[in-house]
């Protein structure tokens, strides 16, 4: 091949490479508009917006669904203590308590949480009374086969107390004084304030 004819096809080559890249950059200018950027940001913006309110709406069907149960046991454990003839303190009570337990007037308390729940026992204390409950039966039935056979007797009606000590019904209250976070259980029979904790919550709006 003679040099003219070589250099003839290279500058050939080269003008249609040249040509490409021409093409390309026009076909990204046009992909690329503002009017096209806009509407992919108007996009954007909008499926941004459906996720937040989808998970918004799924955050307050969540919370929806957490006070409906909690009204629910605690309309149970109310509806228990009337059917044992127990009579719980209300929750103007409660409330009260807990401004005196905290120290500030009810005024300045936001009360988030007023409810009934089955007090949790406490596993070891109850080991060491049924220990010592079972050495008390013992030391009866011993001393029971040294003495003469008694008469029948009727028995005596047995203590609310003891038939009632499984049922210890107790208000979780959750109160707020600006950022500042109180959580008190207290006993929904005597009033007693069981447990309190005092806490700081920054992202209390």
């Amino acid at each position: 091949m003679y040099p003219s004819a070589k250099h003839h096809i290279c500058r050939e080559a080269k003008e249609e490479n040249i040509m490409k890249i021409q093409n390309i950059k026009t076909e990204v200018k046009k992909a690329f508009t503002p009017a096209h950027l806009k509407k992919a940001a108007a996009i954007a913006a909008l499926i941004g917006i459906i996720s937040a309110g989808g998970a918004y709406y799924h955050q307050q069907q969540a919370q929806a669904h957490s006070i409906a149960q909690k009204q629910a046991r605690s309309e149970m454990i109310a509806a228990q203590a009337s059917q044992r003839g127990i009579v719980l303190i209300d929750q103007a009570q409660v409330q009260s308590i807990a401004a005196e337990a905290i120290g500030k007037s009810e005024s300045d308390l936001n009360f988030r949480t007023v409810q009934l729940e089955m007090k949790k026992h406490d596993d070891r204390h109850d080991k060491h009374r049924d220990d010592k409950h079972e050495r008390k039966q013992d030391r009866r039935e011993h001393d029971r086969e040294d003495l003469p056979a008694a008469p029948n007797r009727p028995r005596a009606p047995m203590d609310n107390a003891a038939v009632q000590q499984d049922f210890r019904p107790i208000y979780k209250v959750k109160c707020y004084a600006g950022k500042v976070e109180y959580e008190l259980r207290i006993d929904a029979v005597t009033g007693e304030v069981l447990t309190s904790k005092v806490d700081v919550d920054d992202d209390i709006f």
